[in-house]
C-alpha cells in the first residue's frame, strides 16, 4: 500500500496552500480547482505543490495533521490531556477544534469530512492506544472517536450555538455514563 509522506507544516508553503484551497473551496468544488489556481492564490510555485503533496486532499490530510499535533503539543503543556483527565480533555477539545471550524466545515460540505475521521483514528493510534493495543481496546478508541467526531459535526452543522462547556458534558455523558462530571466553578 502507498503511505503518502508526512511533511511539517507550521509556516511552510503547506500552510499557505491549506488557507488557500480552504478559501477556493468555499466558492467552487474541490475537483474543478486547478492546481495553477490554487499555486497562484498560495502565493507558492507549482514545484512546492508537486515537491510536498500527491493531490489537493493530500493537502487536507497533512494540514489536519499539523493541527493535531498542534492539539497534541499544546494541550500536553497546559496539562490538559493525559490519563484521568476525561471531562477536561473532552472541552479543551471542543475549545481548540472551534478555531479550525471553517476548515472542518469545508471538508463536510467537499464529502470529505472523512478526512477528520481518518484524524482521529490516527490520533488514537499514535497517541492514545498503546502499542500492539488489542483488537477491543481499539474498537473502543475508534468508537471514542467516532462518538467525537459526530458530536463536533453535529454541533458544527448547528451553527455551534451551545457552549464548548455544554458539548463537553453532553459527550463526557454519552462516552462515560457512569462518570461523574466534575462540579462547576462558581
Amino acid at each position: 500500500m502507498y503511505k503518502k509522506k508526512s511533511i511539517t507544516l507550521p509556516d511552510t508553503a503547506g500552510v499557505y496552500l491549506a488557507q488557500a484551497l480552504i478559501d477556493l473551496m468555499e466558492k467552487k468544488p474541490l475537483e474543478e480547482i486547478s492546481i495553477t489556481e490554487l499555486t497562484k492564490k498560495a502565493g507558492v510555485s507549482r514545484m512546492s505543490y508537486y515537491r510536498s503533496f500527491s493531490s489537493k486532499q493530500h493537502i487536507l490530510e497533512e494540514y489536519l495533521q499539523s493541527i493535531v499535533r498542534r492539539f497534541r503539543a499544546e494541550g500536553e503543556k497546559e496539562g490538559y490531556l493525559g490519563k484521568g483527565h476525561g471531562y477536561y480533555q473532552i472541552l479543551y477539545s471542543f475549545q481548540f477544534f472551534r478555531q479550525y471550524s471553517r476548515f472542518a466545515l469545508c471538508l463536510h460540505d467537499a464529502n470529505l469530512s472523512s478526512i477528520l475521521l481518518d484524524g482521529l483514528n490516527r490520533y488514537m493510534d499514535d497517541y492514545f492506544l498503546p502499542p500492539k493495543a488489542d483488537f477491543l481496546k481499539r474498537c473502543k478508541a475508534y468508537a471514542f472517536a467516532g462518538a467525537l467526531y459526530n458530536l463536533y459535526i453535529q454541533w458544527l452543522m448547528d451553527g455551534m450555538q451551545q457552549s464548548e462547556e455544554t458539548m463537553a458534558e453532553i459527550a463526557y455523558r454519552v462516552l462515560s455514563p457512569n462518570g461523574k462530571l466534575p462540579s462547576r466553578k462558581q
